[in-house]
This record gives C-alpha cells, sequence and structure tokens, in this order.
C-alpha cells in the first residue's frame, strides 16, 4: 500500500497485522517490560511483508538493499538499553537472508544500523495527538552523507500516524538515498486519520 504525508511525500509499506489488544500487550512487554527477546519473532515476523515490498521493486532485487531501523528517541534508547526497531531489524536481517538463500532469491540485504540518527530530543509520541506527532519529529533526525544512491528499507515496529518513518525517508533522501519503503509489524488507524494518512 502506498502511503501520502501531509507534506505530499509518498511511501510504499507493509505489515505483517493489524494493531489490536493483544499487539498492545506484547508491545508493552517489549518496549517497557525489558523482554527483548521478543524483537526475534517479531523480526523474523516481517520476512513475508519484505518480500511483499520488494515485488513492487522488481528492478532492486539484483541490488544490494540496506535495511535501517528507524532511529528511536534518545531518552527511550537510555531507558531501556537497546532500541526495539534494531533489534527487530536484526531480526528480520537474519530470518531474511536465510529465505534468500532457499530460494536463490534477491541480491544482497545489508545492515543499515547507524545510518540516520535523532540530531535532538523530541517529544514523546505516545503522548501527542495525531496533528501534535505529524509535526514533532519534522527536521529532527539526520542521515550520514554515506546513504548516497543506496536503495533502503525502513523498519519499524508499530504504524501509527507515519512520523516517524517519514522523517526517517526525508532525512535519508536528503542525503541521496532511495527509499524503496517500510516494513511494520502492526499498522493501526487513529481516529481522526484516514487510513492512507495513518502511518508511525
Amino acid at each position: 500500500m502506498v502511503r501520502t504525508s501531509p507534506q505530499g511525500e509518498s511511501l510504499t509499506g507493509f505489515s505483517a497485522i493489524d494493531f489490536d489488544d493483544s499487539v498492545s500487550n506484547l508491545m508493552h512487554h517489549l518496549k517497557e517490560g525489558g523482554v527483548s527477546a521478543l524483537a526475534k519473532p517479531i523480526g523474523l515476523a516481517l520476512v513475508q511483508p519484505l518480500c511483499e515490498l520488494l515485488l513492487f521493486h522488481p528492478s532492486s532485487t539484483d541490488d544490494a538493499l540496506w535495511l535501517v531501523p528507524a532511529a528511536g528517541g534518545i531518552k527511550s534508547l537510555q531507558r531501556r538499553g537497546y532500541s526495539p526497531a534494531t533489534l527487530i531489524a536484526k531480526s528480520l536481517l537474519v530470518g531474511f537472508d536465510a529465505e534468500a538463500r532457499k530460494s536463490a532469491g534477491p541480491g544482497a540485504l545489508i545492515w543499515g544500523g547507524g545510518l540516520v540518527w535523532r540530531k535532538h530530543e523530541v517529544s514523546d509520541q505516545a503522548g501527542l495527538s495525531g496533528l501534535a506527532r505529524q509535526t514533532n519529529l519534522v527536521g529532527a533526525m539526520q542521515a550520514s552523507s554515506g546513504v548516497a544512491n543506496k536503495s533502503i528499507v525502513l523498519v519499524d515496529d508499530i504504524v501509527t500516524t507515519g512520523s516517524t518513518l517519514f522523517e526517517t525517508a526525508r532525512a535519508l533522501r536528503a542525503e541521496g538515498a532511495s527509499v524503496l519503503g517500510f516494513v511494520t509489524f502492526a499498522e493501526t488507524v487513529l481516529r481522526s486519520f484516514a487510513k492512507s494518512d495513518a502511518i508511525d
């Protein structure tokens, strides 16, 4: 599915499942309960969404793809001691490589952690309204100049308004990267937004 930001930018993305109470409970244990091991099965669940994303970009399947986790908040990282998106992306990398080897599938999938980061702290997205989320992260991220001409897939845990993914993509594109799209474990729709606008 193709999603469009309020600024008119677009991203193609796929999620493994829809957000519900069970997903909320799972994410609470991963993010707030310190159960980092949950990132492994969550990452493996993204193998199929990643394959679906690549169907939209068949010309990229012979080229190296860089898997980049969305940059989390600085304070959240310090509190947890780990980044859920990073752990999920690492698990996806291992699972997808194994699947690709079995099927003689696409070209190399390369770890892209550290290619984009937050320049400064912002308000916690979870505590903001949909409209505030859309503006909270604007300009907060910076990408390495080394991403120029790289083909990139973004990875995150949950999609809500799309603010994190759009800002990550903006920072990467500003340095010359080609962002093919994103994969997330689950997606949710805010009541005040149509589904076409609702990713985080």
